[in-house]
C-alpha cells in the first residue's frame, strides 16, 4: 500500500518547494505521512488484505544524493512507523491512535543521529529538532 498523497517521498513538503513533485493532492506534511491507516484507504479492504506499506521515491527530478535524502528524511520514518505499529481500531480516530506529538519527540532525537552521520534531511517546522547528539 503506497497512497501517493501520504507515502510517496518525492511529493513536495510545502507549496513552492524547490524539490519534489506536486501532482498528488498537493504537499505531504510529516504529520500527513504519519497519521493514516492503510486499511482505510480502499473501501472494502481491511488489514487481512494488506501485506505492507511502501514509500516510493521517483528520482527523475532529484539530481543529487542530498536532494534524495532531503525528500526521503524524515517522512520515511513516518511511513515506516505506520507499517510496523499496530493498526488503530476501526472505530478509533487515526489521528488519536497515532500520537503525533510523541512521534515528533522521537523523530527529533533521530534527527540528531542523522545530523551526526552527515545525512541531509528536511528540518520540517512541526518537529522540535535538536542540534547535537547527546552521548
Amino acid at each position: 500500500m503506497s497512497p501517493a498523497d501520504v507515502a510517496y517521498l518525492d511529493i513536495v513538503y510545502e507549496d513552492g518547494d524547490r524539490l519534489g513533485q506536486d501532482w498528488a493532492d498537493g504537499p505531504t506534511s510529516i504529520q500527513a505521512a504519519y497519521v493514516w491507516d492503510p486499511a482505510r484507504i480502499v473501501p472494502g479492504l481491511g488489514d487481512a488484505h494488506i501485506l505492507g506499506v511502501e514509500a516510493p521515491v521517483w528520482t527523475e527530478t532529484l539530481a543529487t544524493i542530498d536532494d534524495v535524502e532531503e525528500m526521503v528524511f524524515p517522512r520515511l520514518a513516518a511511513v515506516a512507523e505506520v507499517g510496523w505499529s499496530p493498526a488503530p481500531a476501526d472505530t478509533e480516530d487515526v489521528s488519536v491512535a497515532r500520537d503525533f506529538d510523541t512521534f515528533a519527540a522521537r523523530l527529533a532525537s533521530l534527527g540528531q543521529h542523522w545530523a551526526a552521520a552527515g545525512t541531509n534531511f528536511r528540518r520540517v517546522p512541526e518537529i522540535p529538532w535538536r542540534e547535537s547528539v547527546t552521548v
